[in-house]
C-alpha cells in the first residue's frame, strides 16, 4: 500500500508515513520507500507551516462522506495479541474544546453530516489530560450542542462501561435526542473467561453480558456489532 501510494503521489508532494507500523517496524517503511518523512505521533499532532504553527485534530471524509475525527491516540489496555501500545507511543487526547470547536466549524458548513469518533481506544479519551475530561463530558458536549449532525462512536472497549456506570446512559439520550447514532462495536475476543484472562482483556464473560442486557434494556434500537478471535493459542474446543 505504501509502495502503491508513492507511485500515484504528484513529484512535488512530500510523502509523510506515520502510524502503528511505524513504531513497530521502520526500517521496513525505509526500505520501501526511502524518500518518506517517517513522522511520530508527536511530530504530526503539530504541523508547522512558514507563518503558523497550529495544532489540528487529524480527520478524513470518508467515500461515504462521514468526516472521522481522530481524537486520541494510543490504547489504556495491555493485551497480550496487540501490537499497537508499542507501535503507537503514548496516549495522548486531543482537547475538547479543540475537538468541540471542529465539530460545530465543520457542521456550520457540511449541515447534515455524520461525524465519527475514531481512536485506538475511544473510551480512553481525556484521562492523560487529568483536568477532569472524559469520554462522558465529550459525549454530553455533543449531544447538546446546536446544529444538524449525527455522531458516531464506532468501537467501545468493555472495560470502559465497567469504569464510566453512566455510559449507557449517555449514549441512550444520545440516541433519543436523533444526535447519537444508534450503532456501537463492542469487541468481546472471547467467551472464555481462561482466554480472556490470556489475552489480557479486562472483563469476564459475565461482564459482557450484563454490558449488552443493559443496553438492549435503555436502548432496544441500538445496533451492536462486536469481534472474536478465532485459533487464539492455548484455545480448546470447550473454549
Amino acid at each position: 500500500l505504501v509502495s502503491k501510494i508513492n507511485d500515484q503521489r504528484k513529484p512535488s508532494s512530500e510523502f509523510v508515513v506515520t502510524g502503528c507500523y511505524l513504531g513497530i517496524n521502520p526500517g521496513k517503511i525505509e526500505e520501501i520507500v526511502p524518500q518518506a518523512t517517517l513522522m511520530s505521533k508527536d511530530q504530526l499532532r503539530t504541523l508547522s507551516g512558514n507563518t503558523i504553527n497550529t495544532p489540528i485534530v487529524p480527520g478524513y471524509i470518508d467515500g461515504e462522506g462521514v468526516l472521522k475525527l481522530k481524537i486520541e491516540d494510543g490504547c489504556a489496555g495491555k493485551c497480550s495479541f496487540c501490537a499497537i501500545p508499542n507501535g503507537i507511543g503514548r496516549r495522548y487526547s486531543y482537547p475538547l474544546d479543540m475537538v468541540v470547536s471542529t465539530v460545530v466549524n465543520y457542521v456550520s458548513d457540511h449541515p447534515g453530516s455524520t461525524i465519527k469518533f475514531v481512536g485506538e481506544d475511544i473510551g480512553f479519551y481525556g484521562l492523560d489530560r487529568r483536568d477532569g475530561t472524559t469520554i462522558l463530558t465529550l459525549l454530553e458536549r455533543v449531544v447538546d450542542l446546536p446544529g444538524d449532525f449525527s455522531a458516531r462512536v464506532d468501537v467501545m472497549n468493555p472495560w470502559w462501561f465497567l469504569r464510566f456506570q453512566d455510559l449507557v446512559d449517555i449514549f441512550a439520550k444520545g440516541v433519543d435526542a436523533k444526535r447519537i447514532v444508534h450503532y456501537l462495536g463492542i469487541p468481546l475476543q472471547s467467551g472464555s473467561d481462561e482466554i480472556l484472562r490470556s489475552m489480557k482483556r479486562l472483563y469476564t464473560r459475565e461482564n459482557f453480558e450484563e454490558i449488552v442486557d443493559t443496553i438492549h434494556l435503555k436502548i432496544p434500537t441500538m445496533g451492536l456489532s462486536s469481534e472474536v478471535i478465532v485459533g487464539f493459542p492455548g484455545e480448546t474446543e470447550e473454549d
